[in-house]
């Protein structure tokens, strides 16, 4: 549903549970240099959740949804993540 490109990392939102084998649930980082190896990024969607929207700015991932958390943090709908997963 969305793409974010930041440096070399590819930000994806959509309606998945899985990207390049590893679990991930609605939002995932992908390694553009070459490798395209999915990232360790992970923001802990739940399972019923999926992103919509992306935009990075600072090194910070603004992902629009149907979610009410990212884990363990509530969050309706919106939410900022750093580089490390982690809602800000």
């Amino acid at each position: 549903r969305a793409l974010a490109l930041s440096g070399t990392t590819m930000y994806v939102a959509g309606d998945f549970t899985t990207v390049g084998g590893q679990v991930r649930r609605g939002l995932a980082a992908v390694d553009t240099a070459g490798t395209g190896a999915v990232q360790t990024w992970n923001p802990g969607l739940p399972s019923y959740s999926y992103g919509y929207a992306l935009a990075v700015n600072n090194g910070l991932v603004c992902a629009g949804g149907s979610f009410d958390k990212l884990d363990p943090q509530p969050a309706l709908n919106l939410a900022f993540i750093d580089s490390s997963g982690n809602v800000q």
